[in-house]
């Protein structure tokens, strides 16, 4: 069974932009931030160019760009991609030696970037976009350390998780609003997530056990066996997902938000998200499509006529996607609300099987 709950916030820096002059403004006196920053660990990503180089260390670079060329890869295109990261990230680390700032440099996924690295850092810089982010969130176990984004590509990234764009092109002014204190914290809130069942999971690793080997372990099934509670150790910032690991093959489970009465339901998976993650993946799962929209009014305006009843069908407010915008919006919450939402994937629906709220939210989820 796994249960999951909102945990312990991620704090890091918001920028507060005034609506008339459209310029960053300080927050009141009375509750005035203060960062000092001596010393910072840099996540930066690392980039296509630099994976395929990797794999490929032992050519050439006229090998190399024949190899993608081959691949149908542009070559071009990754390489100004590459640079464009690497002079946002070297003018970054210009940006902390010149203000006396003592940096790590660790790369996202690498083991640098550890337990220590996060200790000893007043607070944690990324360089990259929202996957480093949220990478980097991922070993931050409490809320008292500060992580920044810097998106070092804002022409091809949103970066809903990193500092408003113009800051990718002035570090220094971003700086200087941080030892300011002009800036206000922005606390995200976390997902939890604890595995129950009858193997032990005293090993930190042991959560990862596929379903054939769990089922050799646990043997025959026993009244007597002893049931195993385990937190598992990375707290989700997004979301997480429950389902099956191969994508073809469909999840049937038992589903309870909360005190509520638990439903047996077969389904694609379940993405429960955090506010932070509303716009993101369980955003996209809970949209419904412009030409979902016009089926449904159609449908329900044929229906009314055949009983003698209007219902108006306004096609504007469907080709201009107004109804779909606010049902899509309706599921976004602010990312420091202790709650989450969950989103049903492709429920089936028949004499079996049911799904009564495909979507909604809770404080915890129990699936077993």
């Amino acid at each position: 069974m796994a249960t999951a709950a909102a945990s312990s916030n991620r704090r890091s820096t918001h920028f507060v932009d005034d609506n008339n002059q459209n310029e960053v403004s300080s927050p009141s006196n009375s509750d005035k931030p203060v960062l000092k920053l001596n010393k910072v660990a840099v996540v930066g990503k690392m980039t296509r160019y630099e994976f395929e180089k990797q794999r490929y260390s032992g050519f050439s670079e006229e090998e190399f760009k024949t190899m993608l060329s081959n691949r149908g890869s542009n070559y071009e295109n990754l390489l100004a991609q590459h640079n464009k990261h690497m002079q946002t990230m070297n003018n970054l680390l210009d940006v902390l030696k010149r203000r006396g700032i003592e940096y790590r440099m660790c790369t996202r996924g690498h083991t640098e970037y550890s337990k220590d690295a996060v200790d000893w850092a007043d607070a944690i810089i990324t360089a990259g976009g929202d996957g480093t982010f949220l990478s980097a969130a991922s070993k931050i176990l409490n809320r008292n350390k500060p992580l920044i984004g810097i998106n070092t590509d804002a022409e091809r990234s949103e970066g809903h998780l990193c500092l408003p764009a113009k800051y990718s092109y002035s570090l220094d002014e971003a700086l200087d609003k941080i030892s300011e204190s002009r800036f206000r914290w922005l606390y995200r809130q976390r997902l939890r997530v604890t595995m129950t069942g009858t193997v032990d999971d005293s090993d930190d690793d042991s959560f990862l056990i596929d379903r054939e080997k769990q089922r050799l372990v646990q043997g025959s099934p026993s009244v007597q066996q002893k049931v195993y509670s385990k937190k598992l150790p990375v707290l989700a910032l997004n979301e997480i997902f429950i389902g099956e690991s191969l994508a073809s093959v469909p999840s049937y489970y038992e589903f309870q938000v909360d005190d509520g009465p638990p439903e047996k339901q077969k389904s694609s998976g379940i993405c429960v998200s955090t506010g932070t993650g509303s716009t993101a993946w369980s955003y996209n799962i809970c949209r419904l499509h412009k030409e979902s929209v016009r089926s449904v009014l159609e449908a329900a305006s044929d229906i009314a006529s055949n009983n003698n009843k209007t219902v108006p069908v306004d096609p504007d407010l469907v080709n201009d996607d107004v109804v779909t915008e606010k049902f899509a919006r309706s599921f976004i919450f602010e990312a420091s609300i202790p709650k989450m939402l969950y989103a049903v994937r492709d429920p089936m629906q028949n004499k079996v099987y049911s799904c009564n709220k495909p979507y909604g939210t809770g404080n915890k989820i129990h699936v077993r």
